[in-house]
C-alpha cells in the first residue's frame, strides 16, 4: 500500500503469497521437495539459506484503517507459517502525527504482531535539532519499538557538515533511547555522481573515485 493505492481485500491473497514465497526462497530447505522456492535458490547457486530475519509490510503508506486491516492479513499468515520472522510496519513518518497514530494502533498487539514501526525522516537541520528528544518521551511498553529506517538531513538538496551535525544531534536521541529504537538506517548509502537522482547520500562515486560525505563519517564515528 503506498499513498492512495490499495489492493481490494478480496484480491490481496496473491500479494501475501508472494511474501510467503519470498521467505521460503530466502530461508527454506533446498532438500525439501515441498519447498520449490528453496530449490530454485539452490539452482541459482546458493544452496545455503540466507537467514532472512525481517520482513516489512508497506512503505510510507497513509496511517489509517485501510493499511491496518491489510497489515493484519499479512501478519496473521506470516506469523502462522514463519513465527521466527520479525515483521515491521511503516508509516509516512515525516512528523509526529502519522507515526504516533500507528504507534497507538500497535499498542497491546505485542512484538510478534509487529517487531518495530519503521519511521522515515527527510527534514531540515532545524527539524533534526529540535527533535533530538523525540524518543525521550515515548511511552515504554512491550510493543513500543521503532526502526528509524530512513533518515537524512540536507540543505538545498545536498549533504554538508551542518546537516551531518544536525543528524548527529538526532542520532544521540536514538542512541540514548536504544531500548526502544532497536534499529536505524541512514538513507541513502551510495550514489553515482553522473547519475544522481537522490540528494542525500552517505557516499558518492564515479568511474574511478569514491568519497564519503560528512554524513558518512558521521555514521562511522557513531559505529565506533
Amino acid at each position: 500500500c503506498y499513498g492512495p493505492y490499495y489492493v481490494p481485500l478480496d484480491e490481496l491473497q496473491p500479494y501475501i503469497d508472494n511474501v510467503l514465497d519470498l521467505i521460503e526462497f530466502a530461508n527454506g530447505d533446498a532438500n525439501d521437495p515441498n519447498q520449490p522456492w528453496a530449490q530454485l535458490r539452490a539452482e541459482m547457486g546458493h544452496p545455503e539459506p540466507f537467514n532472512l530475519k525481517y520482513v516489512e509490510v508497506g512503505n510510507e503508506q497513509i496511517a489509517d484503517s485501510r493499511f491496518y486491516e491489510r497489515y493484519e492479513m499479512f501478519a496473521e499468515q506470516v506469523n502462522e507459517k514463519y513465527p521466527e520472522i520479525k515483521l515491521l510496519s511503516s508509516v509516512m513518518g515525516l512528523s509526529n502525527g502519522p507515526g504516533q497514530a500507528t504507534t497507538n494502533w500497535l499498542k497491546g498487539k505485542g512484538r510478534q504482531f509487529c517487531y518495530a514501526n519503521d519511521e522515515h525522516f527527510y527534514m531540515s537541520p532545524e527539524w533534526f535539532f529540535s527533535n533530538a528528544g523525540r524518543y525521550d518521551i515515548m511511552e515504554r511498553g512491550d510493543d513500543a519499538y521503532i526502526f528509524a529506517g530512513e533518515y537524512a538531513c540536507h540543505i538545498n538538496g545536498t549533504n554538508s557538515l551542518y546537516s551531518a551535525i544536525a543528524e548527529a544531534a538526532f542520532m544521540t536521541g536514538m542512541e540514548r533511547n536504544s531500548d526502544i529504537v532497536t534499529m536505524t538506517s541512514y538513507s541513502e548509502l551510495f550514489a553515482n555522481l553522473n547519475h544522481q537522482n537522490w540528494n542525500a547520500n552517505a557516499a558518492l562515486f564515479d568511474s574511478s573515485r569514491i568519497y564519503g560525505t560528512p554524513s558518512y563519517y558521521n555514521q562511522v564515528i557513531f559505529s565506533e
